[in-house]
């Protein structure tokens, strides 16, 4: 046994326990957990495309050793499982679209959007609006915008990023968001709720159905001044896919079923759907039954 090694045993009993515990915590830190590959721990979690699934389990952190220093636990215990709570409709469809985008894959809880399941307990004691879909995280909180959601998972997993890598990508990314959700896609839906989707909403959602033709003209006025700053422009917000582009494709795609088609003479904007159109996420993101609801979303 070299020297060093017997100065270290001959120390007394504190010393060493001061010495191996910051030790124990850093490689903790990194993920180097007894029996767990580096990708599992905490840090690392943030590096990684797939969240667990419901049956994996992750081990406790750490356990007292009889001489009085912190180790590794071999005591598993279940995980909370992130979740997307998800169903038929253009908005959770935007958010798998956006998942597609980023590679990121998410257990599901399946709701029936058609038969009002999102309009009442339990989901209702989740998320008090209703709407869909939702993100559950791992410790119980449910985030249910889908701009909050994208965010998140922005956050959590940043490449590619949809939002923007830097302060002014990311402030662009949402002025854009920002512009064609209140210019465009909200007029386009409650145009929707208040006519041809009047049976489905009027009893959970206080609807205008007066407003209809004027919430309709109005989305399709601002859809010609996109249109007319689009030229030059692969997507919304210059020349990369962002939120804004997921935002309004999934709307504009689920319009174009139930009576708002887009212009013909909008040439930017029919050109740019077409290279939405195009993305294998597109396609991956429509919900299964799609066709038999007659509705893309």
């Amino acid at each position: 046994m070299g020297s060093g090694c017997i100065d270290f045993f001959n120390q007394p009993l504190e010393q060493i326990r001061e010495g191996m515990v910051p030790q124990i915590f850093a490689k903790f830190q990194f993920g180097l957990v007894v029996g767990l590959p580096a990708t599992a721990g905490p840090t690392r979690r943030r590096a990684t495309l797939r969240y667990p699934t419901r049956d994996e389990t992750r081990r406790e952190a750490f356990t007292s050793a009889p001489w009085g220093a912190l180790i590794p636990s071999p005591t598993t215990r279940p995980v909370t499982v992130m979740k997307l709570i998800n169903s038929f409709g253009p908005n959770p469809r935007l958010v798998r679209m956006f998942m597609a985008e980023k590679g990121i894959e998410l257990p599901t809880e399946e709701l029936d959007l058609l038969a009002g399941e999102n309009r009442k307990p339990p989901y209702t004691d989740k998320n008090p609006g209703g709407q869909m879909p939702a993100l559950q995280l791992d410790d119980g909180t449910v985030i249910a915008e889908t701009a909050a959601i994208c965010e998140y998972l922005e956050e959590t997993q940043p490449s590619p990023a949809l939002i923007g890598s830097n302060a002014r990508e990311r402030a662009v990314g949402r002025m854009w968001q920002r512009r064609v959700e209140l210019n465009i896609t909200e007029n386009i839906y409650n145009g929707f709720r208040y006519a041809e989707g009047l049976g489905l909403f009027k009893d959970r959602m206080y609807c205008i159905p007066e407003a209809a033709a004027g919430l309709k003209a109005k989305g399709k006025n601002q859809l010609a001044w996109l249109d007319g700053l689009m030229s030059g422009r692969d997507f919304v917000g210059g020349n990369r896919i962002g939120l804004a582009d997921i935002t309004l494709y999934c709307c504009l795609d689920f319009a174009k079923g139930v009576g708002q088609p887009i212009p013909a003479e909008l040439k930017n904007i029919n050109a740019w759907f077409q290279r939405m159109d195009q993305r294998p996420s597109a396609q991956q993101s429509l919900s299964p039954g799609w066709e038999q609801v007659g509705m893309r979303g």
